[in-house]
């Protein structure tokens, strides 16, 4: 075959080719079902309405160790004082309430609520505690924590929707001027404090809640 006749012949088959794609039907269209569309309009809820509640406790030792007559860490009762004036401040935003849990041995009073410990803006039952304070007997700090873990586990059941508690934030102010002393028990129960204060992060994370923060506040001696 001559070289002319082979470059005819070439042409020829690349014509023949281009014809016959021409006549193929055209390609199938398909889907990816991994991959979706959605329209549509979201509301979301006024900032007006939202409401965001605080729930401050106040546990405040009261123990023999913070004095009276002149003697001890406080027998002037200042850090009473300065519980009513937060109390007073903040009193007037809707969403904060208060619980005002005096303790020693034992809590020995507190605010109520229908009956139990609980949080209130009710002025009259805050400075009905804050006003009959005796400092008197031992330092029991797991049995107290044990308490705030009680009261804020009656509280979180207490509370309507689920949403309002994802928005609600407890904060605890402890007071103190020493360590753990309690009858019969020798040596600090640290461990068994610090479990105890785990124990109620641990509850309020499985319940859902939004915040919660244990401050302790240490008073070596504010007598002045």
């Amino acid at each position: 075959m001559c070289k002319s006749t082979l470059q005819l012949t070439i042409i020829l088959l690349c014509i023949g080719v281009l014809s016959a794609c021409d006549n193929t039907p055209p390609l199938e269209r398909t889907t990816i079902s991994d991959q979706a569309r959605l329209t549509g309009t979201f509301y979301t809820e006024s900032p007006d309405d939202l409401v965001f509640p605080v729930k401050v406790l106040f546990a405040i030792d009261c123990s023999g160790s913070m004095g009276a007559a002149g003697d001890g860490s406080d027998p002037s009762n200042r850090r009473l004082a300065a519980a009513r004036a937060f109390v007073d401040q903040y009193n007037g935003y809707p969403n904060i309430s208060f619980e005002i849990m005096l303790w020693n041995q034992g809590i020995y009073r507190a605010t109520q609520v229908d009956g139990d410990r609980g949080f209130t803006k009710d002025p009259g039952e805050i400075n009905n505690v804050l006003a009959n304070v005796v400092n008197t007997g031992t330092t029991d700090y797991v049995g107290t924590i044990e308490a705030i873990h009680e009261d804020i586990a009656r509280d979180i059941a207490n509370v309507d929707t689920h949403e309002s508690l994802v928005r609600t934030k407890y904060v605890v102010l402890f007071f103190s001027d020493g360590l753990d002393n309690v009858p019969g028990v020798t040596g600090q129960r640290v461990s068994e404090t610090l479990n105890a204060i785990s124990d109620i992060t641990e509850m309020v994370d499985e319940e859902g809640v939004g915040d919660f923060t244990f401050n302790t506040i240490m008073l070596p001696g504010i007598n002045m």
